[in-house]
């Protein structure tokens, strides 16, 4: 489902993926079931939201499409791909409620993942 994205976006959902859940390992849950979000994603999945406000999914496949469509809409709206611009998943409208530092460590973890998809090594 990855694969059906450019390497930009391929890049921010794997990137975002890594440091949002470590690889799926710190997912919501809803009534005690995996939901598959593995990008913090606070939004509606096919399967609803769970009580924190979190979108669940019948199946990754799922979320993917909903995740990489989504990020494809920031992309367009902010005119860019990169992590730095891109920090709104993060944030929201605003970083303001977090530390600088964290949002450092956001922009460079998912900045790792992301130039191994663009084919830049950084």
């Amino acid at each position: 489902a990855i694969a059906q994205y450019d390497a930009n976006i391929a890049g921010l959902i794997v990137g975002i993926a890594k440091k949002e859940s470590n690889w799926g390992k710190r997912t919501p849950k809803l009534h005690g079931e995996e939901c598959f979000n593995y990008w913090g994603y606070r939004g509606p999945g096919n399967r609803g939201l769970t009580n924190d406000g979190y979108g669940c999914f019948a199946k990754p496949d799922d979320a993917v499409a909903v995740i990489g469509d989504r990020l494809v809409e920031l992309a367009q709206a902010r005119g860019a791909t990169d992590p730095a611009r891109m920090v709104i998943w993060k944030c929201g409208s605003s970083c303001s409620t977090h530390s600088p530092e964290s949002v450092a460590k956001w922009v460079s973890d998912v900045d790792y993942y992301y130039r191994q998809f663009i084919g830049e090594r950084g």
